[in-house]
């Protein structure tokens, strides 16, 4: 795997040498291939050839789908920096997104940092498609401020494959015309990526070799009958000696946090605690700080069961030995197998795809995706019970021409950002209309956090109380669920109302299993 990262990097070096002119590239190289560093590398060689111009510094721009991965990148960028002599405070390195803490370079007055921050006065941001799409298409001054800096720049859009088809084309076009009427240069990149910007220059044009290189897994396809909830509990817990005697690293991802709690649950059992074996619970119902650190556990790669949702899909640097996921659309599985067997020190691994339903009949992939992504899916893998990783890339390849015939790519919002009428809000056309929801914030975690918001909340000037307010907002996110509740559930029954915000009480969170509302009449 190593000695595969090392020539991709050649390669890269090599295509930015000969494509210096060229303004938009894609990367597609499987899971676990390194696209961070190899990414970093098209930036930072390419930000030092455009340098040597006079007066001419293009700054950096990271987007990520999830921040779940964030904390990762971040780390990663700033080790680079650090080789490179250069402190990441705010001036080098800026974190843009709910969970950053809005700090910045100690040398600047207190009273400029939220606006440097805000603008993007840094010369490597670190951002999610919410922000970077804000900064583009909502018309509101606090995103207009940064759009400047999306000219002249080394933009990195990493796993494409999460945007949803109705952006396809405003991204097109955006892209070319970021690029074209900006100056600035663009890296798409993914495993899989979608074919909305068909004239991009590939940085690794024999990108097939290096998927026909990795044999790391298997995919097996169990889905000629679906499998109830309460059987599959009965089947991985019958599995469960054995991967205990093994000493197996075992990543189970459901789609629904219902159904992730009821397996978690059922694995759970005196067996696996006296083995000595931990079990991982990681979904939205665990608080972000609690996520991160559960992350780091996994990382230790010692024999441990991981049970979680979509969170850890995409991007997550872990290295399992065996994982079984329920159906969901093609991108998302080849997603989820990138993180078995990553690093290819092991023989081949098995990724098993279920086909689960609840109690009702009713399935669970069906409750979740888009319903065209999933039948796709189903009609390319129909009556083919395994898949080798060497041939995902064809079978990707099909999945996307298929969707790009069958499903609506935006050409609405297009011409409604054309034409500057208003449309749906970013986050509506990236995750669809939210149902309401109420956040808990689990206030043990952050001892000073309560303190600091009354602190906050009694500043007498207006703005000055504004901006403690957003210099909270990161911590407060990082202690923070929230869940979909039935009409009759109010957030008293858990919680105490403090400053407009609900701090659960004891006893309704555990890190281990996370928020504990039980009954269908408080969630869903």
């Amino acid at each position: 795997t190593n000695r595969l990262r090392q020539k991709a990097r050649g390669e890269i070096i090599n295509a930015i040498r000969q494509s210096e002119t060229e303004r938009i590239f894609s990367l597609t190289a499987p899971t676990g291939s390194g696209k961070t560093l190899l990414a970093a590398t098209w930036a930072f060689k390419l930000r030092e050839i455009i340098s040597a111009e006079p007066d001419v510094t293009q700054k950096i721009i990271v987007v990520l789908p999830f921040l779940s991965i964030i904390d990762q990148t971040s780390k990663e960028y700033e080790k680079i920096l650090k080789t490179g002599g250069y402190v990441a405070d705010g001036t080098w390195l800026l974190n843009s997104h709910s969970l950053a803490d809005r700090n910045y370079a100690d040398w600047l007055e207190d009273e400029n940092k939220p606006f440097f921050v805000d603008t993007w006065r840094s010369e490597l941001v670190i951002t999610t498609y919410d922000q970077f799409l804000m900064s583009l298409m909502d018309p509101r001054a606090r995103y207009q401020m940064r759009f400047h800096n999306l000219c002249d720049a080394l933009i990195i859009m990493d796993e494409v494959q999460s945007l949803p088809c109705k952006l396809w084309q405003p991204l097109e076009k955006i892209i070319k015309s970021l690029s074209s009427v900006g100056n600035s240069r663009i890296l798409l990149m993914s495993a899989t990526l979608p074919p909305f910007v068909g004239d991009a220059v590939p940085l690794l044009p024999a990108y097939e070799t290096y998927f026909a290189a990795f044999k790391r897994y298997r995919f097996y396809f169990r889905l000629k009958d679906s499998l109830n909830i309460e059987r599959f509990c009965e089947e991985v817990e019958e599995r469960l000696p054995v991967w205990v005697k093994e000493k197996k690293r075992v990543l189970i991802t459901l789609n629904t946090r219902k159904s992730a709690r009821k397996i978690r649950d059922a694995l759970d059992i005196p067996l696996l605690r006296d083995s000595g074996m931990s079990i991982y619970f990681v979904s939205a119902d665990v608080t972000p700080r609690d996520r991160l650190e559960i992350i780091r556990k996994i990382k230790d790669k010692k024999p441990c069961i991981v049970v979680s949702t979509q969170c850890i899909e995409a991007g997550v640097d872990i290295d399992m030995d065996v994982v079984i996921r329920d159906f969901a659309p093609l991108d998302s599985l080849v997603q989820i197998a990138g993180r078995c067997n990553r690093e290819g020190k092991k023989d081949r691994c098995p990724v098993e795809i279920v086909d689960l339903i609840d109690e009702e009949g009713n399935r669970y992939s069906e409750m979740i995706y888009d319903p065209t992504h999933l039948q796709v899916t189903r009609d390319l893998i129909n009556g083919i019970p395994e898949v080798l990783e060497e041939d995902v890339l064809e079978l990707s390849n099909l999945y996307f021409k298929e969707l790009f015939a069958k499903k609506d790519t935006g050409g609405i919002h297009l011409k409604r950002f054309a034409r500057w009428q208003e449309d749906l809000p970013v986050h509506e056309l990236l995750r669809g209309k939210e149902r309401i929801q109420h956040t808990f914030l689990v206030i043990r975690q952050d001892t000073l956090l309560k303190e600091d918001m009354a602190k906050a909340n009694s500043e007498g000037d207006r703005w000055k109380r504004r901006e403690a307010w957003r210099k909270l907002a990161g911590r407060i996110a990082m202690v923070s669920v929230s869940i979909y509740t039935r009409p009759r559930f109010h957030p008293r029954q858990i919680a105490d109302e403090y400053l407009g915000q609900w701090l659960l009480r004891e006893g309704y969170y555990s890190s281990n299993r996370g928020l504990l509302v039980e009954g269908e009449a408080m969630i869903f």
